[in-house]
């Protein structure tokens, strides 16, 4: 391999911003060898997507009501879910709006609830500046600590139900925000991420503003490529949690990789 060898990048797999792979003329290492990642150029984050959109609601059924339950009594419910828009919110607000607007359409489409004493509804007011109150009308239970749900995304840890009928958080602005990620590639020495053996090459910080965002390394780190005869290279990027990231398809992941010759021991036949 040349020294130093740039090679570029461009997503995505499938059409997925977060996988991308390029096909190389078959290489074979006579020499040690290191790559290291030393820019990134992607588009908008999905800081909704598909695994924690889903909102879980009860609802009182018959003729009993969700707004005044008897603290300790037993009522009829049932249960329900919906699930917001996947997108890049900018805050903790337009979060929250989109699940009062799914609670509307849920009324609106489903004609679900007849009569309007009991339709279930999300109110949001600005309490003040900075401050959001979360006010539940109308429904029995809203399970905040599922994996699947955006609530923890905005701040909210303790679950609605007849003795919390309310909550104020701040409103966050995520454009502001960083985003740990994980860069693993299928030719790096495997590295240890809690306790696993996994190909990482680098962490990113992932931009969560609008549009397109751009990061360069100043000082890249050069982890040895640990396969001796390739001709494919595959990036993934994924979050702390392992899940792939879910960029806009709109926009092209751009990855600008290095290799370099490393101390270490000579490779051999």
């Amino acid at each position: 391999m040349d020294d130093p060898n740039t090679i570029v990048i461009v997503g995505g797999v499938d059409n997925n911003q977060a996988k991308l792979e390029t096909q190389l003329e078959p290489t074979r290492l006579d020499e040690r060898m290191g790559m290291a990642v030393t820019s990134i150029f992607h588009g908008e984050v999905f800081n909704i997507n598909e695994t924690n959109n889903t909102v879980h609601y009860a609802v009182t059924v018959g003729n009993h009501h969700a707004s005044h339950p008897e603290i300790g009594k037993s009522v009829p419910t049932q249960a329900y879910e919906f699930k917001i828009p996947e997108g890049n919110y900018p805050s903790t607000a337009s979060i929250l709006k989109a699940i009062s607007n799914g609670f509307k359409e849920i009324i609106w489409r489903r004609g679900r609830f007849r009569d309007r004493m009991s339709e279930p509804k999300l109110i949001i007011t600005m309490e003040r500046e900075g401050v959001i109150k979360i006010e539940p009308k109308h429904i029995i239970e809203i399970p905040t600590d599922g994996s699947d749900t955006p609530w923890a995304l905005v701040g909210v840890t303790k679950s609605f139900d007849e003795y919390i009928q309310y909550q104020t958080i701040k409103n966050v602005d995520f454009t502001q925000n960083l985003k740990p990620a994980f860069l693993y590639v299928n030719i790096v020495e495997n590295s240890y991420i809690n306790g696993k053996l996994s190909r990482l090459l680098s962490m990113l910080p992932i931009s969560m503003r609008p549009d397109w965002s751009y990061h360069e390394f100043a000082h890249p780190n050069y982890v040895p490529i640990d396969v001796r005869e390739f001709s494919k290279i595959q990036l993934e990027i994924r979050d702390i949690d392992g899940y792939l990231l879910k960029f806009d398809p709109r926009f092209k992941t751009i990855i600008t990789l290095k290799t370099k010759p490393i101390k270490g021991p000579k490779v051999t036949s």
